[in-house]
């Protein structure tokens, strides 16, 4: 967990919501996510994955095929 409040290099894709522990609940505004490559835990705020799932999908967007 050293990574609690980043996010991993892997994606965002790759990140599901799953509930909090009760310790978690002193961090109002951040969500748990878990990353199904890695496996790490991470403490973010919503708007942070949802940056980050953007700025994936806007890159997508713009491939050539």
């Amino acid at each position: 967990m050293a990574k609690l409040f980043s996010l991993c290099a892997c994606g965002s894709e790759y990140l599901q919501r799953i509930p909090r522990r009760p310790w978690m609940r002193l961090f109002p505004g951040r969500l748990h996510y878990r990353c199904s490559v890695c496996k790490q835990h991470h403490l973010v705020s919503a708007h942070k994955v949802d940056e980050a799932r953007a700025s994936h999908a806007s890159k997508g967007a713009y491939r050539k095929e």
